[in-house]
């Protein structure tokens, strides 16, 4: 499919000034593959409540996105975030990591920490982690965690904090903001080793250790009783979807907390460079995690997102000389998984352009040098097109 280069300079320009839907009107006509719904049965339900809220619905519609470095860098989910919000209305953030990860972003959040080290599922395989893979612990007793917003309008109002924390009792933590000390006495809720305490609290505030034994794991921040959209990132750099094997089976019931509406799945470009791939493995470890979501969100919807268009940095030949390993069969795979699980499914390369549509993103300066992620303004043109798949999907115009 041809890709028109001086389109892409001057939509490039555009969507990093304005992003309206104008701005992607030639682009998309191009390149806009939609999005496949193989028979999605919470499709029904996710689109009335997509279009009521649009319509000055007083409800709150969460989507939760797992994936790699493309998400981690929270370029593609936070411009999805914008365009969803702006139109929406801002509920909030959903899920962050508990504290700052190196290497990873979040556009809506800064931490700022002393006396504490973070783990991460990636490297680590022996500990108990929750949901994100992600474990927070003190090395003192007053360390602290400050968590803040990075845009101070987001911060007026009230936040709806669950945090999931492993620990002895409350007091194992204090939070405080510019109006002091919470009291966090029934805060503690759940049960197991990894509970959820739950508090309310303005932006910014401070989490100290009182405690050398105890655990944070992810947050969940929600704008108090404020309609609108959540968009959630729950990624790291490097993951493959069987990072989930390294967390506790306990993570799931986090996941159901989420209450989410629509769960996506961003993995694929690390499985693609893998020389040696099991794909019935693959096939059967996707199917499984897609019938576990099923299991613990009955009512969200479950879409795929295919790998973006990848190739490797350094090789030779043709085109198909320079693919990935296993780039065909992780997408062939997916696409399968999509058709018999009854999912939804987003081809990213096809949006892209197709098969070596990456090297001309690389020369338009929206992909990186190393003909795998994309630079901060390919994130957001993908998201863009992704956004305007998806409101068209349920009937919403841009």
């Amino acid at each position: 499919m041809r890709v028109l280069r001086n389109g892409l300079l001057i939509i490039g320009a555009l969507l990093i000034a304005a992003c309206s839907a104008d701005d992607l009107s030639d682009y998309r006509q191009e390149m806009g593959p939609g999005i496949t719904d193989f028979g999605e049965r919470n499709v029904a339900q996710f689109k009335a409540k997509m279009r009521d809220i649009a319509h000055g619905g007083q409800k709150v519609v969460a989507i939760t996105q797992f994936g790699d470095s493309h998400s981690a860098a929270d370029f593609f989910t936070g411009g999805l975030r914008d365009a969803l919000q702006a139109r929406l209305g801002n509920a909030g953030i959903g899920w962050v990591t508990p504290m700052n990860v190196r290497g990873q972003r979040n556009a809506e959040m800064t931490w700022r920490s002393a006396g504490w080290d973070l783990a991460s599922s990636r490297t680590k395989s022996d500990l108990d982690f929750p949901m994100g893979g992600y474990i927070a612990s003190p090395t003192r007793v007053g360390g602290y965690i400050d968590v803040t917003l990075t845009n101070p309008e987001k911060s007026r109002g009230l936040w709806d904090v669950r945090m999931v924390m492993k620990a002895r009792s409350a007091e194992a933590i204090s939070v405080t903001n510019d109006r002091g000390h919470l009291n966090l006495s029934n805060a503690l809720k759940g049960i197991g080793r990894w509970q959820t305490m739950s508090f309310r609290s303005p932006m910014p505030f401070r989490i100290t250790a009182d405690d050398r034994q105890v655990e944070l794991g992810g947050m969940w921040l929600q704008q108090s009783n404020q309609p609108g959209a959540i968009v959630s990132s729950i990624a790291t750099n490097g993951a493959q979807l069987s990072i989930w094997n390294r967390w506790s089976p306990e993570w799931y019931r986090e996941l159901s907390a989420t209450n989410s509406d629509l769960v996506i799945l961003e993995y694929g470009t690390n499985e693609a460079f893998n020389d040696v791939f099991d794909a019935d493995n693959y096939r059967r470890n996707l199917v499984d995690s897609i019938r576990n979501i099923r299991m613990q969100l009955p009512n969200a919807a479950i879409l795929l997102i295919s790998p973006p268009d990848a190739l490797l940095r350094n090789g030779v030949g043709s085109c198909a000389d320079r693919r990935p390993p296993s780039y065909e069969v992780v997408k062939q795979t997916q696409y399968a998984v999509a058709r018999s699980e009854r999912v939804l499914y987003w081809d990213w390369q096809k949006a892209m352009g197709g098969a070596c549509s990456i090297e001309k993103w690389e020369q338009e300066e929206l992909a990186a040098r190393d003909k795998v992620h994309l630079s901060s303004a390919g994130y957001k043109l993908s998201a863009r097109l992704f956004y305007r798949d998806l409101m068209s999907f349920v009937g919403l115009s841009q």
